[in-house]
């Protein structure tokens, strides 16, 4: 049973690699506005964590050669219901449950299985404990108003937890209504979007393909895009004048910790958040409807199989 599981995740890593690369080259071409590079990064934990998905003549892995050794199809109990997985290893058998080619592949397998198992579960134990212990240890902020905490503990503001969030500011930081204002606008947009559960499930995916370096790249990569996207969401209505004073309110208080289960107004990238905001200029009709149809053309090109 690990076995199938491990080898699922081994080709899941690689389809998921290729969408990423490909995103991070859409993302320098700048082919998209940064709410929607942020949604896109949804397809690659897609990739990442579903093994099963429908084919498709659109699908990119079509046009990858030998990329794809073969599409297997999955057995259900619904004929109707045509789900396949991409064999990119090629070293199996038969499938569901796998059986290698040669024992010395089983051998290798069968290892490779279990230190898997190991790591994904000491780094998914290591996330779950630094969790905790930064959610019990916030615990002890004092209110100021409705959702609204201050702390000694953090030194930028930030979003903490998922089922029950707080905004928290650091105690020591003394500010002005309007860069509360600024602060506040910021984190009530990562409240309504759910950034904390999307950060918590890139982090348990980033896990379970802790063996894949650049998982932890588009990791990265993705918290920063989902700082660009709330900026961009925060100063919507904002004139220039008003998009000037959160730019320095970003210079004056972004700086300090990001904890890993936590949105915070700081960040990485703070000179290209600085410049997004200044130079910022809201979508047109026909760009949003360009962004739509490109977001669900990519969508099926992406998450697709290639045909049997």
């Amino acid at each position: 049973m690990m076995d199938t599981a491990f080898y699922l995740v081994l080709n899941m890593s690689i389809t998921g690699t290729v969408i990423g690369l490909l995103l991070l080259i859409l993302r320098r071409i700048k082919i998209l506005p940064t709410f929607g590079s942020y949604l896109l990064w949804g397809l690659v934990g897609i990739r990442l964590m579903l093994p099963f998905s429908f084919s498709s003549s659109l699908s990119l892995f079509n046009f990858t050669g030998d990329l794809i050794k073969r599409v297997v199809a999955v057995p259900t109990r619904e004929p109707s219901v045509d789900l396949t997985f991409t064999n990119v290893i090629g070293a199996a058998s038969n499938y569901f449950p796998v059986s290698y080619q040669t024992e010395l592949l089983n051998r290798i397998f069968s290892i490779a299985t279990l230190v898997w198992i190991i790591f994904a579960a000491a780094s998914l134990i290591a996330a779950s404990i630094l969790y905790v212990l930064t959610r019990n240890a916030l615990q002890k902020a004092r209110p100021i108003s409705d959702g609204l905490f201050e702390s000694e503990l953090i030194t930028s503001p930030m979003v903490c937890g998922i089922i029950r969030p707080r905004i928290m500011i650091p105690a020591h930081l003394s500010m002005d209504k309007e860069a509360l204002d600024h602060i506040l606008m910021h984190e009530r947009v990562h409240l309504k979007r759910w950034d904390n559960l999307w950060r918590l499930i890139a982090v348990v995916i980033a896990c379970l393909h802790w063996f894949n370096p650049l998982v932890w790249v588009f990791l990265k990569v993705f918290f920063e895009d989902m700082e660009l996207a709330c900026d961009a969401r925060a100063i919507k209505t904002l004139n220039a004048t008003k998009r000037k004073a959160y730019a320095m309110t970003l210079l004056q208080f972004g700086t300090g910790q990001r904890l890993l289960m936590s949105t915070a107004f700081g960040g990485s990238k703070m000179r290209v958040r600085i410049q997004n905001v200044i130079s910022y200029r809201r979508l047109t009709l026909s760009a949003m409807v360009f962004t739509a149809g490109f977001i669900a053309a990519i969508s099926i090109v992406l998450l697709t199989n290639p045909v049997k």
